[in-house]
């Protein structure tokens, strides 16, 4: 065994003792033992000194000169590893040091690496090797002269370990947002698209860099880009960089990983998070078809039907709306569904001064209610793109009504100008037509107030629905009242029609005045 070996087991058996060393196994490795350590047998593979069949010992990694080799067979308490898992940090149990470090591929290891944490190298002194100077042969010879004096040795002066380099600081890792969108259409003109970043960092000699690693959505491995120092001095300053969806390729939706490292002159690094990284989110904007504003139809909220052509009502209308799109809008289509049907027609929108159109005449389009005197029309607009993509409006309706005639009255007149002075009555008629009403066919109700202006008693009134005559003729009686209270009383009276579409007509009022006899 080598002087390395011994002092190697010695340090195991005194951290571990006969426990430790029941579990080792040759070339082999015990993860989680140690708190953490691993123990490694080092079943050199030809190991890095090509095919002389030996281990070299480095104070850090890619740092030379070794520190000392090792034939094959050893075994190393491993303690650390570099984040690429090609270094591993052993204990270094001889005078001067507690660490150093071996490249990981001539080894062979009884459990993963990857549960011994992440560690960096601070470089230590090693301590000079003693050398003894081999004792000189003394020969007798015969000599009679004294012995001149000795001539005084300078004492030497020990050369200083130098100080170990410490690894750079970085603070405050921020993102100027949580979210980010990739829009390769403009399909979200006003969304986030770039993120910038900022670290804090530091060091005694300066910070020769400091990278940002991200790993953009879908992407296996990780892109260095360099920050750069926007405030303060490379011994303390903030580092920046900003990301932008397009310029950088960042195409995909899901979770962009990132960390910084920092790296001072000596090639010291430092590593924010210490491990893992952080994460933004990333969104990629959806061309969801045309856009499609201010859809309204011209008559409102109201479509007359007009079977008699009695006119004055307003039997067309004019569906439109301002429908947009980055690719261009390829069609516009006006979709309606007939009141008591069950599908739906069509009708092309044509574009003009910025708006997007459609005709409906309830006449030409045969639009009827079957259900006299109202029923609905719904409708709705569908707009196609340049790439084919469709959107469309919520559904709306109008209301579809029958254009009636007015009715015609001729004159709403008390029949009789006297009445009573004691329990009386007075009866009402008038003249009466419709062109959409049969004759005698009308619903006639007469309004009447009766009012004392000379003695003021506080006036009555009623409503009755008429009855109809000969011809047009419709009479009406008001309720019993009291003469004498309103001897020459002022009568009020009109009346109102109602045909069987619904709709009303009011006559002019009728004043009179009445005595009771």
């Amino acid at each position: 065994m080598s002087a390395f070996g011994a002092a190697a087991g010695r340090a195991v058996s005194a951290l571990g003792g006969p426990q430790i060393a029941a579990v080792l196994v040759a070339a082999g490795l015990l993860a989680g033992a140690l708190t953490g350590g691993a123990i490694a047998g080092g079943a050199v593979k030809g190991g890095t000194d090509g095919s002389s069949g030996v281990l070299s010992i480095y104070p850090c990694p890619n740092s030379g000169p070794a520190l000392m080799t090792v034939p094959a067979g050893q075994r190393f308490l491993v303690t650390g590893r570099t984040e690429d898992g090609t270094w591993a940090r052993i204990h270094y149990p001889l005078p001067g040091r507690t660490e150093a470090w071996v490249q990981v591929s001539p080894l062979t290891f009884d459990a993963s690496l990857s549960t011994v944490p992440v560690a960096t190298c601070e470089p230590v002194a090693a301590a000079a090797a003693p050398s003894f100077a081999p004792a000189a042969t003394l020969t007798a010879t015969q000599n009679n002269s004294p012995s001149p004096s000795p001539t005084p040795v300078p004492t030497p002066t020990p050369t200083p370990s130098p100080t170990p380099n410490a690894s750079p600081s970085l603070t405050k890792l921020t993102v100027s947002t949580s979210k980010i969108s990739y829009d390769q259409g403009s399909y979200c003109p006003r969304a986030v698209k770039q993120v910038t970043f900022k670290v804090k960092g530091g060091d005694d000699a300066g910070l020769a860099d400091v990278t940002l690693f991200w790993r953009a959505p879908g992407s296996g491995s990780y892109t260095g880009s360099p920050m750069s120092l926007t405030a303060g001095t490379a011994r303390d300053g903030t580092w920046q960089l900003t990301l932008d969806t397009m310029t950088n390729g960042i195409k995909s939706a899901g979770k962009l990983a990132f960390y910084a490292v920092g790296t001072n002159s000596a090639g010291a690094t430092r590593r924010l998070p210490t491990s893992g990284a952080d994460t933004i989110t990333v969104a990629v904007c959806a061309n969801s078809g045309p856009t499609i504003k201010s859809a309204a139809s011209s008559s409102g909220s109201s479509l007359y039907w007009d079977p008699l052509g009695v006119g004055g009502c307003h039997t067309t209308t004019s569906i439109s709306a301002q429908i947009t799109d980055v690719d261009g809008v390829k069609s516009a289509t006006l979709f309606y569904r007939l009141p008591g049907s069950a599908s739906w027609s069509s009708k092309p929108m044509t574009a003009a001064s910025g708006k997007w159109s459609a005709g409906l005449d309830t006449t030409k389009d045969k639009i009827t209610i079957p259900s006299p005197p109202t029923d609905s029309l719904r409708w709705y607009i569908k707009a196609v793109d340049g790439k084919s993509v469709s959107s469309k409006t919520k559904t709306a309706s109008i209301t579809i009504r029958r254009c009636d005639s007015e009715a015609a009255f001729d004159g709403v007149f008390p029949i009789s100008s006297t009445y009573p002075c004691t329990t009386a009555t007075i009866t009402i008629g008038t003249y009466a037509n419709d062109a959409d009403q049969p004759a005698d066919g009308l619903k006639v109700v007469f309004y009447w107030t009766l009012e004392n202006t000379r003695t003021n008693p506080p006036p009555i009134s009623g409503h009755m629905t008429a009855s109809a005559g000969s011809g047009n003729y419709y009479t009406g009686t008001t309720a019993s009242f009291d003469g004498q209270t309103f001897y020459y009383g002022r009568l009020t009276v009109y009346a109102v029609t109602t045909d069987r579409y619904g709709g009303t007509t009011k006559s002019s009022s009728f004043p009179a005045t009445m005595a009771c006899r």
